[in-house]
């Protein structure tokens, strides 16, 4: 649906920061090009916190990573896949496991994991079986804390990519599991029976259409 020459046009979107990727930012800045008019509000908070907020309908849309719970009760629409890996410093590795970068469930299960706070019940079957589980907030401080040999964590490649290109960190292969490339799975929410403006369904297309990355 068109979106051009429309006026005073407001919009509330929730975008969690473990989808918000170049490919995100990309197309909210041609959005500011197509509605150079628009009052726009970006809530940057974690999934759970998104579903929360589209329930109480203070936001018209919302892009992140939800569990069935927080679909419950709402229209959602599958968007695109995101690559993840587990990761460790070298120096971490040598301390913990030999140097080596293939880690047994039994290994596994000894590390400290470092893992995003609102997917407790998400992509991590593996880790429940784990001696130390840290719940971090902030995606960014997962990262420097795994930085500091803190223990190892699980995030988007988007996220890694500058400190893998520069070997901060080493991707982790778990042996036991049977999944080649782990993948978590973004989606939008928005309350049911909500009337999406043009601009929103504008949004929802372009999110939908993006590519696994």
């Amino acid at each position: 649906m068109s979106i051009y020459h429309m006026n005073d046009v407001k919009i509330k979107v929730g975008i969690d920061p473990l989808v918000c990727n170049a490919k995100i930012l990309s197309i909210i800045k041609r959005l500011s090009s197509d509605l150079p008019n628009i009052e726009l509000f970006i809530m940057q908070q974690n999934s759970k916190r998104l579903a929360e907020e589209i329930k109480a309908k203070n936001l018209d849309i919302a892009l992140g990573i939800f569990d069935h719970e927080n679909k419950m009760n709402l229209e959602y629409t599958q968007a695109f896949n995101i690559n993840v890996s587990w990761v460790a410093t070298q120096s971490y590795l040598d301390k913990f496991n030999a140097g080596a970068t293939t880690l047994s469930y039994q290994d596994f299960c000894q590390q400290r994991l470092l893992i995003p706070a609102s997917l407790d019940s998400l992509p991590f079957d593996e880790a429940k079986a784990a001696l130390q589980l840290w719940h971090v907030e902030d995606i960014h401080t997962i990262l420097s804390l795994c930085r500091e040999d803190i223990g190892i964590c699980c995030l988007p490649d988007f996220v890694l990519q500058h400190d893998l290109k520069n070997e901060m960190v080493q991707k982790l292969n778990l042996s036991f599991s049977k999944i080649t490339s782990n993948v978590w799975s973004a989606s939008l929410i928005y309350p049911i029976g909500s009337q999406l403006s043009p601009a929103i369904h504008w949004l929802r297309g372009q999110f939908t259409d993006i590519e696994s990355f």
